[in-house]
């Protein structure tokens, strides 16, 4: 049974991904749940679920939570409760929003964790503190939809490729800087395999008008590159139809 770790856990991707637990009780049980100051749910959950730790990062609700939840529960609270928190699970979600997010994807990778993110301002606003806690064995780090699946209604002219990186220091920020803003990353998976070469699956919005400019991209890249529209697999579970 997989034991997650949920942080950001009364947000959207949060309670969403509790619903997942709830279809399938059978193959996923909560260790933690963490929220920045919504203690009412958060607790609300910890009661139904029996986690083993719930963070709080506002220290000041620290009294309220542990008042509330089931005896038997840590109660981990302050700045760095969340990625206190990331640990407890094989599989860490990280729901925090944008930069403050960072902590729970450092303590998740550096602990040879597999880590959802559902979002990427931690990987770009931090991207070399990132790629040195990737390398650590067992680290695997990818979009929530590539986790689970889903067809991403929001997700248009998507493209998907996978990518084979050196194993070197800065290789994978070197390919993210180089992409900038320019398209949006809509899914990204990568796994430390401990070999000399890394692959990252990667889908890109890319508007038709710019399918001239974004094949030049590609061959400014120097990696090599496979397109992955025909993989069956993106075809069943993740592609989005457009």
């Amino acid at each position: 049974m997989t034991q997650l770790a949920l942080l950001g856990s009364t947000g959207s991707i949060g309670t969403q991904t509790l619903d997942i637990v709830r279809a399938a009780p059978d193959r996923y049980r909560v260790a933690a749940l963490g929220a920045s100051r919504s203690v009412e749910l958060l607790a609300a959950q910890a009661r139904e679920f029996h986690p083993d730790v719930v963070a709080i990062a506002d220290a000041s609700l620290a009294p309220a939570l542990e008042d509330a939840v089931p005896a038997g529960v840590k109660v981990l609270a302050g700045a760095d409760a969340l990625a206190e928190a990331a640990p407890y699970g094989d599989v860490v979600i990280n729901g925090v929003v944008g930069f403050a997010g960072l902590g729970v994807t450092l303590a998740a990778l550096e602990a040879g964790r597999r880590l959802g993110l559902a979002n990427k301002e931690s990987l770009i606003a931090a991207g070399p503190v990132v790629q040195r806690a990737r390398a650590t064995a067992g680290a695997e780090l990818s979009t929530l939809r590539y986790m689970v699946g889903g067809r991403a209604p929001d997700v248009q002219h998507e493209h998907l490729y996978r990518f084979e990186f050196p194993e070197r220091p800065g290789a994978l920020m070197e390919f993210l800087d180089t992409l900038g803003g320019r398209w949006n990353i809509s899914l990204f998976h990568y796994r430390n395999h401990g070999a000399d070469f890394g692959r990252v699956l990667v889908g890109l919005e890319v508007p038709d008008a710019e399918e001239r400019e974004f094949t030049s991209f590609l061959g400014t890249l120097g990696y090599p590159y496979l397109r992955e529209a025909d993989n069956e697999a993106y075809r069943r579970f993740l592609t989005t139809g457009r």
